[in-house]
């Protein structure tokens, strides 16, 4: 009878493999259609949400500040927001521009007055060798090493986009000092926009 038994549970477990393998598979499948439902959910939803923002931004930096601006309305409250118009700045001297781009931009930039706000970098590069050289470098590194064929000096100049538009804004925005005129504003140069804005907020009741 043990042997009989034996092989019966063979069968048993014969017919029910298919089945469990089967009903593995299904639930795959159905996991796959599932992603796959999503996947295309998340797209239509990505498209809309894309035109939603276009949307917006069209009104809040084109569409709201030329109308408020020729009705002279500088803010208003709708549904629960607070919407003011303002003036808007962006510049950037950006790291990937050609170097003669870059180097224009930070000459322009000292031209009108904003030298201050531009960092230099040095960078001293020593070959691997020249280590003792190279613990010497912050006391002598103007003259000492200044031509030395193995030593590469770097001198970097650069300024944060946003302290640069800051910078951009005064300078725009304050009356030039009596007798001197301003540089006029190379937006190409400085990769740089300044218009008109609608900033929206929440506000409590």
């Amino acid at each position: 009878m043990a042997e009989e038994d034996f092989f019966d549970d063979l069968e048993k477990e014969a017919e029910t493999a298919p089945k469990a393998a089967a009903a593995t598979l299904d639930a795959v499948r159905a996991m796959g259609v599932e992603a796959a439902r999503l996947e295309r959910d998340i797209t239509q939803h990505e498209t809309a949400l894309k035109k939603l923002k276009t949307r917006r931004y069209d009104l809040l930096n084109k569409e709201m500040p030329s109308t408020m601006d020729d009705l002279k309305v500088p803010s208003l409250t709708v549904e629960g927001y607070k919407m003011d118009c303002g003036s808007y700045y962006k510049a950037n001297i950006a790291a990937d521009d050609p170097p003669e781009k870059r180097e224009a931009a930070f000459e322009w930039v000292d031209e009108a007055g904003g030298g201050d706000i531009i960092s230099n970098t040095v960078t001293v590069a020593f070959p691997r060798e020249m280590s003792e050289e190279a613990k010497e470098f912050a006391e002598e590194i103007a003259n000492r090493f200044h031509n030395h064929p193995s030593i590469e000096v770097v001198r970097e100049r650069k300024v944060p986009w946003n302290r640069l538009t800051s910078w951009l804004r005064d300078y725009v925005e304050t009356p030039p000092v009596r007798g001197k005129s301003k540089l006029s504003v190379p937006l190409d140069l400085l990769n740089a926009t300044i218009g008109r804005v609608v900033k929206i907020k929440e506000v409590s009741d």
